[in-house]
């Protein structure tokens, strides 16, 4: 695969993946496929923290990313083009049921279903009414005082990370980029979108060669945990970087302070901030795509339109401006380059979505590819593709 074709793939990916967040599972509460995804992938994490079961936990992530992926329009077909032995393995696996990691992907998103609509109908806001409803549910049992304490805090951090589905990304907003939308992006399927970003990266580009693919997954499902106390704090949210980090520190160690992995999981954030690994990357650039994505499909008002919002009267945004950007992701890309310079596939990935549109990149997807060639022979391509 050439270069160009690469980044073609990635951006193929993250628009035909966004899907996962326009599709709604709940209407009533506003919840969507990636939403609840989010609550599966929190539940695979933290089951494995507290009980330590000794599963593979990045490849379980991935298996409840994908069972949702590849049931959207056009997934096979990109998977095709990537042609990723290892994933092919793991997919296979997880449609036949044939691994612990399979049987828990399928396992957490039933039980995800079942915790969010008892606090949707219920409206529980406390640990101890969930617990008592899961209890009498029989969705755990307890055989000793210290399971007791670990199911616990299992549904705690839960439910802390429950707020996530339910705030708004607050650069969407109308202070800020007011996107014209009924339903705006919510942090949750932000979480979710940097590790479908990240497997993209990671399968076509070998973007994680030198660190570890598995460990990013973990800190992704995890990096906007501080946002369940601080909210979404942005560079144009009138707060230092300095102060942010701040008080991102104290909010996680208040959000992971009654957990097995307190420790790992907080050094894994304070590493993340340190803004020079793909991991990092990964959540700058989904936030750039994002953009894009509302751009195209002109629900971002245009500079003009939206001149007087705070983002637009920020200093460093009128220099950009004035440099020559005409349209909001003008400003994106200009305000985000330097943040790529020393990882050239992300950066050729923000040039590919200056340079393309991305619903054409969707629509120029071979659709013609047999059901027995590349990816899709290795998987079971009819099964999926019913389904």
């Amino acid at each position: 695969m050439t270069e160009q074709d690469k980044v073609k793939t990635v951006l193929a990916f993250y628009q035909v993946s966004n899907q996962l967040k326009n599709i709604m599972i709940d209407p009533n509460n506003q919840l969507s496929i990636a939403d609840h995804m989010f609550g599966s992938m929190i539940l695979s994490l933290i089951t494995e923290s507290e009980l330590d079961t000794k599963r593979d936990l990045a490849k379980e992530i991935r298996m409840i990313y994908f069972q949702q992926f590849l049931k959207l329009p056009n997934a096979l077909h990109l998977l095709d083009q990537i042609d990723h032995r290892q994933l092919a393995l793991e997919l296979n696996e997880l449609y036949y049921s044939s691994s612990a990691e399979a049987k828990m992907a399928h396992y957490y998103q039933m039980l995800d279903s079942v915790l969010t609509k008892m606090i949707t109908e219920k409206g529980i806001e406390s640990t101890d009414c969930l617990y008592y409803e899961a209890l009498k549910q029989e969705l755990f049992i307890p055989k000793n005082g210290i399971e007791y304490q670990k199911y616990y805090h299992i549904l705690e951090f839960y439910l802390l990370n429950h707020r996530l589905r339910e705030q708004v990304r607050s650069g969407w907003t109308p202070s800020k980029w007011n996107v014209k939308k009924d339903r705006l992006e919510h942090i949750s399927e932000h979480v979710v979108s940097t590790v479908g970003l990240a497997c993209a990266m990671n399968y076509v580009f070998d973007a994680f060669h030198d660190s570890s693919f598995d460990e990013a997954l973990k800190t992704l499902v995890l990096h906007e945990t501080e946002e369940c106390l601080i909210g979404d704090i942005t560079p144009f949210s009138g707060v230092s970087e300095e102060k942010k980090m701040e008080m991102g520190h104290q909010a996680v160690e208040t959000c992971f302070q009654n957990l097995e992995k307190k420790e790992e999981y907080v050094r894994k954030l304070i590493n993340f901030d340190f803004k020079d690994t793909p991991t990092y990357y990964c959540d700058k650039l989904d936030a750039d795509l994002q953009a894009k994505v509302y751009e195209e499909s002109r629900v971002m008002p245009t500079l003009e339109e939206n001149q007087h919002s705070t983002v637009l009267q920020d200093p460093r945004i009128k220099d950009i401006i004035r440099q020559g950007a005409e349209t909001p992701f003008d400003v994106w890309y200009w305000f985000d380059q330097d943040k790529y310079v020393d990882t050239p596939a992300f950066m050729h990935v923000l040039d590919g979505a200056k340079k393309y549109q991305l619903k054409d990149l969707v629509k120029n997807i071979d659709q013609t590819i047999s059901p027995t060639s590349g990816f899709t022979k290795k998987i079971v391509f009819k099964n999926y593709q019913s389904e």
